[in-house]
């Protein structure tokens, strides 16, 4: 259980990073923390389909996938967006 919680903490961000490369390709699907791992989720899915296709999904794929979608969650300052949700939620 501790493992699933820690690698929920590494992967939401990864997939927030890449939902808002998603939003800003084609617009917004849906607004808030809920729409962007939605998106995220929908193009890492859309664009490892389509690699798996020509070559296997290995480490090669996978770290650069991670560490594109943890600069961007940096990058646009996501996780001030966390702050705002956890602090509305406690108060």
């Amino acid at each position: 259980m501790i493992l699933i919680l820690l690698s929920s903490v590494f992967i939401i961000p990864v997939i927030m990073g890449w939902g808002k490369i998603m939003e800003t390709v084609s617009g917004s699907l849906f607004g808030g923390i809920s729409g962007k791992i939605f998106s995220g989720i929908l193009i890492i899915s859309l664009l490892w389909t389509t690699i798996a296709f020509f070559a296997p999904l290995n480490m090669y794929i996978e770290a650069p996938t991670v560490l594109m979608g943890l600069f961007c969650f940096f990058k646009y300052k996501l996780y001030q967006d966390l702050y705002r949700f956890s602090k509305k939620t406690v108060c």
